[in-house]
């Protein structure tokens, strides 16, 4: 049994990646030496979506460490592929890596800052836009998976100018604080009404409750919802 305080040391070299707010934790087992890890670095610095990273490693018993620097970034790049889709009723297509979240391509790629970053896990609901009709949480949503699909986010919403009513609504009834979450909460109410115009009350809040506000306008978002819902 350890003393209190003492925490067992890892085998393994963790290393830390902050991808734009996307944390990624992998564990290397090695890496060949210092010069490697030199290199590694510079790897880290050049790609465009690393702001900052952290590497933390025991010092080594001996001048070899077992592991390969390669083992942090795969053998070969992800291969782009050209993906089609509607986008807030427009075509759009793009060359990209059929595999990164769709999140970070409207965000990165496509300037629409609109989706939030939340958690990462599809757990709050500040991601979530439309994919054919249905809400979809965009941080666990591949891009591939959108190929020939309609997807709209939260810019997508006003038409002509004008806001959707909706938006009239979080406005008119202050459903909001520091506003983070608001796109998504807009957004999966949408995809809500979509199916189902005339939402009751307790049908929002059902449908509403894996949206979360941190700021607790929850009482004021149900209200705007529901004052939509009525007309």
């Amino acid at each position: 049994m350890q003393p209190p305080g003492c925490r067992q040391r890892r085998r393994h070299h963790l290393v830390r990646l902050d991808t734009r707010m996307q944390y990624s934790y992998e564990f290397v087992k090695s890496v060949e030496s210092v010069a490697a890890f030199e290199e590694a670095k510079q790897l880290l610095k050049r790609s465009p979506e690393i702001i900052r990273f952290k590497i933390r490693i025991p010092k080594p018993k001996s001048d070899t460490i077992a592991l390969q620097p390669n083992q942090l970034f795969g053998e070969e790049k992800p291969m782009k592929e050209t993906i089609d889709f509607r986008l807030n009723g427009k075509p759009t297509k793009l060359e990209v890596e059929g595999d990164r979240m769709l999140l970070w391509v409207l965000r990165t790629d496509l300037g629409l800052t609109g989706t939030k970053f939340g958690c990462g896990a599809s757990l709050c609901g500040a991601c979530t836009v439309i994919v054919n009709k249905e809400a979809v949480r965009s941080c666990q949503v591949a891009v591939k998976n959108v190929r020939g699909k309609e997807v709209i986010t939260i810019e997508g919403l006003a038409t002509n100018g004008n806001l959707h009513p909706l938006q009239k609504a979080f406005a008119e009834h202050d459903a909001l604080q520091c506003g983070f979450c608001t796109p998504g909460m807009i957004m999966n109410a949408y995809g809500l009404m979509l199916k189902n115009p005339k939402l009751t009350r307790a049908q929002i809040i059902e449908g509403m409750d894996q949206n979360l506000c941190r700021c607790g306008a929850h009482n004021r978002i149900v209200q705007a919802i529901e004052s939509v819902a009525k007309k």
